[in-house]
């Protein structure tokens, strides 16, 4: 007996889904009731939405965080005062003493002049009378 309700209980148990879902496809319902379908959703929104939340935040930490990055000097790269402000539309750079110095195009920093004027700046007339 245990041999015969071994081997055809599950040929009985997939007989029986497979006339559950026949049925529900003739009647043109969802294979799926939608009370399963939305308890499936709030166990996902409310149970492994968050754990997955985590883990995510967890891995982008750990991608962001870099030992000894702070031992690094970056006022090398990125010091504290720009001095020279540069207008990206018209390719000229302004000192802090000139009245264009804050102006609304000013959208690029620079450490110096020299650097400005590698990248392609040329200094404002106002700035330098005699070179603009």
């Amino acid at each position: 007996v245990n041999i015969l309700v071994g081997m055809w209980l599950p040929n009985i148990i997939l007989a029986a889904f497979t006339f559950v879902i026949f049925r529900r496809v003739e009647q043109e319902k969802p294979i799926i009731s939608t009370w399963v379908q939305n308890r499936v959703i709030d166990f996902f929104e409310h149970y492994t939405g968050p754990v997955f939340r985590m883990i995510k935040q967890g891995g982008n930490r750990l991608l962001r965080w870099r030992p000894g990055r702070h031992d690094e000097d970056f006022s090398l790269y990125y010091p504290d005062s720009l001095e020279i402000h540069a207008n990206s539309v018209e390719r000229v750079y302004h000192y802090p003493n000139c009245d264009f110095y804050n102006c609304r195009d000013c959208t690029i920093r620079f450490k110096n002049a020299r650097i400005a004027e590698e990248a392609g700046f040329a200094p404002c007339g106002y700035c330098h009378p005699d070179r603009g």
